[in-house]
């Protein structure tokens, strides 16, 4: 390591080596340019199936297959429960491997670990952790069921409008004279997703102006801030109230549109957020508290889809998600030098499921709409861009810097229906209650779990089981044949890739009891039943302009300079590679080989 210098990996969620290099040819990514000149890239890394995101980080982080370190998808089946009940595979406790980061300390390296799905609860004894049962440092998945629902020290983002917005984080507001007879407006915050039990709290928006607005405390009156249409507020601070122990987090507001003669005001207020939880070795959350900034999130992708924040806005917002990482990691690496670190962005990903399929054509938009995603497309990865080129001014020369993704992206027209293709082959029933639908055990002979599985209603099994165990094979023929059926209604191609028996499965590094009966993958053009972009497409899966094979670039002391690898790698030997760069072992449970041809001689 004296001679070498640290390792990183920037982990880029959905990063697709052809849309990179595109953009590389452009001119747009200057610093990864100099990557490529001076470094290896592989052309078709292959990702873990299936392609969705805690498999494949758990992949790269253990040089594991998931038959190995178990986090087979997203949402894990436990056997014996109600194929109903999932849990989050976000989680550390889910995956069976050693991380190489562990290794590493082990080794006696300094590692350091920021916002890494699968990474949460930290299992590193002296290193740093900042983040990780999640996509981001502030939000996280619960662990006791399927991702989408997350929690927050503190409370989620806010919107707040005098329009109607169909929006999960909106609140309606209404602009009426105070006792002054000044326009003003009330603006109680949501605090549901609050891992803590807090009183309500919110702000009091008066109309300095015909576009100016001041922002005071609702409770105390104190003031906050003052701004115009476009500006954001520096940093502000917030006492929750009620919490079990006094907590100040810091945030920041954007006024995104005010006008008192039309009585219009849209409020854009980042989560208010104590890291004081949230991050190792104790002590380090109050230090970031103090460090100021907007510690990374993620769901303001919701709002970029409903056009309630605009693209400069999301993009806003992940610059500053970009400084913070920086200042957070100059922070940790300035107390003691930093030997390996991973940090972790999902901006891409968020992207590729807005807007991949409108920039390769799939959505029938017009020209100008395209180049505006298109746009926006260009506009993230030269944060990441930036970003890389960050790192390496804090790290400094000597550093070895893989940029790596998950999976790729691939556009779509029509994603697979796997609940209408089991129906159509008799195979699934359901029935409407007040919840919706929901599917009628007592007659079901099967059941789609997670974005690329089928399990058998097996008597003995499951719960509700209905299949005789002498069925049980005959029952896994029908549902792939029932796969390869499927057809595009529209243009009559095939839409699975794949459809391979449970123990058939270890062809493609899938085996055990988090699994099910048959696994699928759907073809390029065709989008996943859970992931649209990604998730069940087969790791060879290519689209109109987008793939998804995973980013793998590496560059640095000990890489082989301005070198392409044309032949197939995979993802569980990146850190078998990281660990021979580190001169360490690879990961105690690793099955994966150095990618003897990205070293140097």
């Amino acid at each position: 390591m004296s001679k070498r210098g640290p390792c990183i990996v920037i982990g880029v969620d959905g990063g697709t080596p052809t849309v990179l290099e595109q953009y590389v040819r452009e001119g747009a990514l200057p610093n990864i340019a100099r990557l490529m000149e001076r470094g290896t890239f592989a052309e078709a890394c292959l990702p873990a199936m299936p392609t969705i995101t805690p498999t494949c980080w758990a992949t790269i982080a253990t040089g594991s297959t998931p038959e190995i370190h178990g986090c087979t998808c997203a949402s894990l089946h436990t056997p014996g429960r109600p194929l109903t009940e999932t849990q989050s595979a976000y989680w550390s406790e889910r995956v069976r491997a050693e991380f190489i980061w562990e290794t590493a300390e082990r080794a006696g390296l300094n590692a350091f670990v920021m916002a890494y799905p699968t990474s949460w609860p930290p299992r590193l004894r002296k290193g740093t952790q900042i983040g990780g049962p999640g996509c981001g440092v502030v939000e996280y998945h619960t662990a006791d069921t399927s991702p989408g629902r997350f929690i927050v020290d503190g409370v989620p983002l806010q919107l707040f409008s005098t329009a109607e917005i169909a929006d999960p984080f909106a609140t309606r507001v209404t602009i009426a004279p105070g006792v002054d007879g000044v326009l003003e407006a009330e603006l109680w915050a949501r605090i549901e997703h609050n891992a803590w039990d807090v009183e309500t709290f919110g702000w009091k928006a008066r109309f300095a102006g015909e576009d100016t607005v001041v922002f005071t405390d609702l409770e105390d009156g104190e003031g906050k801030v003052e701004l115009r249409p476009g500006q954001w507020s520096n940093d502000l601070l917030h006492d929750f109230r009620g919490a079990s122990k006094p907590r100040q987090a810091r945030y920041r507001m954007k006024l995104l549109d005010a006008s008192a003669c039309a009585q219009r005001l849209t409020v854009f207020v980042t989560p208010i957020v104590d890291l004081t939880d949230r991050a190792v070795p104790a002590g380090l959350g109050a230090e970031l508290n103090a460090l100021g900034g907007v510690a990374p999130f993620w769901h303001h992708g919701t709002p970029l889809l409903r056009k309630v924040v605009s693209t400069e806005t999301f993009l806003e917002v992940e610059r500053a998600n970009f400084a913070w990482r920086l200042e957070a990691m100059r922070h940790v690496h300035q107390k003691r030098p930093l030997d390996l670190v991973f940090q972790y962005s999902v901006m891409i990903d968020t992207i590729n499921h807005l807007h991949r399929a409108t920039i390769e054509g799939y959505r029938g938009v017009d020209e100008a709409t395209r180049q505006a995603s298109v746009a926006l497309e260009r506009g993230a990865y030269a944060l990441v861009d930036e970003f890389v080129g960050g790192a390496l001014d804090i790290l400094g020369p000597d550093t070895t810097i893989f940029v790596v993704s998950d999976h790729g992206s691939c556009g779509y027209a029509r994603g697979l229906n796997i609940r209408d293709v089991l129906k159509q082959a008799g195979l699934l029933v359901t029935k409407q209650t007040d919840a919706g639908e929901e599917v009628d055990w007592t007659a079901s002979r099967t059941a789609p779990l997670h974005s690329s599985y089928v399990y058998v209603n097996l008597q003995g099994r499951e719960p509700h089981g209905i299949v005789p165990p002498a069925e049980y094979k005959h029952t896994v023929d029908e549902i792939i044949a029932a796969l390869y059926d499927a057809t595009d209604p529209d243009t009559g191609k095939r839409q699975a890739a794949l459809a391979l028996r449970r123990e058939d499965a270890r062809l493609v590094g899938l085996a055990g009891p988090t699994m099910g009966d048959v696994v699928f993958a759907v073809a390029g053009g065709v989008g996943s039943p859970a992931g649209g972009v990604h998730a069940g497409q087969i790791p060879t899966a290519q689209s109109n302009g987008g793939s998804q094979c995973a980013l793998l670039l590496a560059a640095g002391p000990g890489i082989r300079c301005g070198h392409r690898i044309s032949h197939t790698v995979r993802q569980h030997q990146i850190a078998p590679t990281l660990s021979a760069l580190l001169d360490i072992p690879p990961p105690r449970d690793s099955n994966g080989a150095v990618i003897r041809e990205m070293l140097a001689d």
